[in-house]
């Protein structure tokens, strides 16, 4: 039976299963709400975690995550400087981009924000394309909005990301293609393969079944 908690049209359990071209396409990455976030660690035993919220007061106690597999930011989700908030920083993007790619990736990740909807899903987007040169831009980011009908990530986050990995806009114009997510106050969670196959073998259809 699929798993509660997670939109069932998404899980690659019980009669869902992987198409033969995708068969070798590891599903290794999650991202969610604050709210979901100790119910899909326990559920899908991850062992790395990253936390973007606005406070401290925000930032998750999970007891199965070891210290130092917790990445913790703290800054708003904005674009433009405001008085009374934090901006993300091209400092923020390099931590992330450096965790990242330390992580050994033979066991999950899982990414969230507060709402599961804009920096959780950018920093999604630059872990994919960080590990997919060879993969375009757009088709990573037409499977993240077949994944997630409300994701849209944050366009300062993925600018930062764009620069840091030498995309030449690329990032920028794939996620401008996708335009606006579904309006809503948290997305449901969902997951993002990590690994894609070459573009060969990639389907014609986004990665994703809505």
């Amino acid at each position: 039976m699929p798993k509660a908690g997670l939109d069932n049209t998404l899980l690659l359990s019980g009669h869902h299963t992987i198409p033969d071209h995708l068969s070798k396409v590891k599903i290794m990455l999650y991202v969610c709400p604050l709210n979901h976030v100790k119910q899909i660690v326990r559920q899908y035993s991850i062992t790395h975690l990253i936390t973007l919220v606005s406070t401290k007061d925000d930032i998750p106690f999970v007891q199965e995550i070891d210290t130092d597999r917790h990445l913790k930011f703290c800054f708003n989700d904005i674009n433009e400087a405001h008085i009374y908030l934090k901006l993300p920083q091209i400092s923020h993007v390099e931590r992330l981009i450096r965790f990242i790619g330390d992580w050994e990736k033979s066991s999950p990740m899982l990414i969230h924000c507060w709402a599961g909807i804009s920096r959780s899903t950018a920093a999604a987007f630059i872990a994919v394309c960080m590990h997919n040169p060879e993969i375009d831009e757009t088709e990573i980011a037409l499977a993240l909005r077949k994944a997630s009908p409300t994701a849209m990530p944050n366009k300062r986050i993925i600018g930062y990301g764009d620069e840091l990995l030498g995309r030449k806009g690329r990032m920028i114009k794939a996620v401008e293609k996708i335009g606006q997510g579904r309006p809503a106050s948290t997305g449901c969670p969902f997951q993002v393969p990590f690994f894609y196959p070459k573009k060969s073998c990639l389907p014609e259809e986004p990665l994703f079944s809505s």
